[in-house]
């Protein structure tokens, strides 16, 4: 059985904004008069089905929602609607594009909507994006809710099974095994297994698949690469002065980097917790557990008059 996520969408606008290298979409939650809160989703997922049932969980009385007016930002290709579409070359990444260049589009978001004072929150490459968007020079980012990322290069072994998985995506489109792979990617054995249909039986195994299957794969394929393709940012981290937050899935295989990210950060300024038995994309595997830590977070940033 699926589950399905049209319900969790709210009331929205979705904006087209140029970059220096390209558009992008940008989904503006709430009153714009609030605090600005920007996210970006992990590889696989737009900002649909990797942040509403965070939001639906949390409710519309959350600090989470009361606070900020929420700009969703979509990778290139990955917004609702892009299964079957043939994009121009400019609506998607471009070869060789980095997750820094990703991280310069927010850059752009930001001045085109003219935001200050922004908390961002990521997850997964996401969260990568967004710890580099919040290490640029005059960057208006002053806290951030970083969900499983990365900080040093990907390993031989994820490169290995990366490459697998773009020969499959760029040869076939979407497959059982490409979806599966980056399911994998995403969830915990323990969240994907369930149901009749073994390992990949779980309600949030086949809600998944069938929204992945909806996204365009080649937009997926190319926000892949450039998540594939990372450097090792630790003397970014190592300067970022900013109110931080690192959640942890337990499962996730970033779970070291994490470790490693809140060591070379500012002790008193970051804070790491664990999330147990879940994996990278913990907004869709337990969106309940994440409300506790990022609740308090949200009370130190009032404490402090950033919302």
């Amino acid at each position: 059985m699926s589950i399905s996520i049209s319900g969790f969408e709210s009331t929205s606008d979705a904006y087209v904004v140029e970059t220096r290298y390209g558009p992008i979409t940008v989904t503006v939650q709430g009153d714009r008069s609030k605090p600005p809160l920007m996210t970006f989703h992990d590889v696989g997922l737009n900002h649909r089905t990797c942040f509403q049932p965070l939001f639906v969980c949390a409710g519309t009385s959350s600090d989470l929602l009361r606070r900020f007016c929420i700009y969703h930002i979509d990778a290139p290709g990955c917004e609702d609607g892009g299964a079957g579409v043939e994009y121009a070359p400019c609506a998607l990444l471009r070869d060789g594009e980095t997750l820094d260049a990703l991280a310069e589009r927010c850059e752009d978001v930001a001045t085109y909507f003219g935001l200050t004072n922004v908390t961002v929150l990521g997850v997964g490459a996401g969260a990568t994006v967004m710890a580099l968007y919040a290490g640029r020079h005059a960057s208006p980012v002053v806290a951030a809710m970083l969900i499983s990322p990365s900080c040093t290069r990907a390993s031989t072994m994820e490169h290995v099974l990366g490459a697998a998985a773009k020969f499959n995506l760029r040869r076939y489109g979407w497959t059982s095994w490409s979806l599966q792979h980056l399911m994998k990617r995403m969830f915990s054995y323990r969240a994907l297994a369930g149901g009749s249909g073994g390992l990949f039986g779980s309600d949030l195994a086949c809600t998944a698949k069938r929204e992945m299957s909806e996204l365009n794969a080649k937009a997926v394929l190319a926000y892949y690469e450039a998540a594939l393709n990372r450097l090792d940012n630790t003397h970014i981290y190592e300067h970022l002065d900013i109110d931080a937050i690192i959640l942890a899935g337990t499962n996730s295989p970033w779970y070291k980097d994490t470790l490693h990210m809140n060591a070379v950060m500012r002790p008193r300024k970051v804070a790491w917790i664990e999330m147990e038995g879940c994996g990278t994309v913990v907004t869709m595997e337990d969106p309940t557990c994440l409300l506790s830590p990022i609740n308090l977070f949200i009370q130190r940033l009032k404490s402090e008059g950033v919302c």
